[in-house]
């Protein structure tokens, strides 16, 4: 659910949905690809920070939260811990910038394995075009005909959009949900 006052919480929402909506077996091999943790530390506009552990090492799963404590409960120790503002998380999760041109400036800082830090593009990218590739959240329609038409869209609440999709996905037969994933590896 995108978090008040912070942009990058839409693309946490995004990775999420589809770590989410991923069959098994395809979100270990996503897993396989990066085998890693990656803490973000992310200061908005207004100096109020935000906590996301993205682990793509073991669970394929994100946490989040108001402290570092409490977005890595239940996660694994971070590979590298990534410290941002905000509108520079979301400038290079769009391409706008590089990683690591904003390291260069100051704007990003790192701990831990700087490699991963340069691979942090490529997996947003990643995890974008995935995004993409979902299916789009139903219309409203016959709840006969439509298996996801049980979910209720919250005013407000993008999370319900983020069910629809997920629900969506795993309702699709097993050559669309293949030919979704192929082309989001393209």
């Amino acid at each position: 659910m995108p978090i008040e006052g912070f942009a990058s919480s839409t693309i946490i929402d995004q990775l999420t949905g589809v770590l989410t909506a991923l069959p098994a077996e395809e979100r270990k091999k996503e897993v396989n690809k990066t085998k890693a943790v990656y803490a973000f530390e992310v200061t908005n506009s207004e100096g109020k920070k935000h906590y996301f552990v993205v682990d793509l090492k073991q669970a394929g799963k994100v946490t989040d939260g108001v402290s570092e404590a409490e977005a890595a409960k239940g996660q694994p120790k971070p590979d590298i811990s990534i410290t941002l503002n905000d509108a520079t998380f979301v400038k290079i999760s769009e391409g706008k910038t590089t990683a690591a041109g904003e390291f260069m400036s100051g704007k990003v800082k790192i701990k831990g394995n700087m490699m991963l830090g340069l691979k942090l593009e490529p997996l947003l990218k990643r995890f974008k075009k995935l995004s993409e590739n979902l299916p789009a959240a139903p219309a409203a329609t016959d709840s006969a005909s439509d298996p996801t038409s049980h979910i209720i869209a919250a005013e407000g609440y993008n999370g319900s959009l983020v069910l629809a999709q997920i629900a969506k996905a795993l309702s699709a037969d097993d050559a669309k949900r293949q030919s979704i994933l192929k082309a989001a590896n393209a």
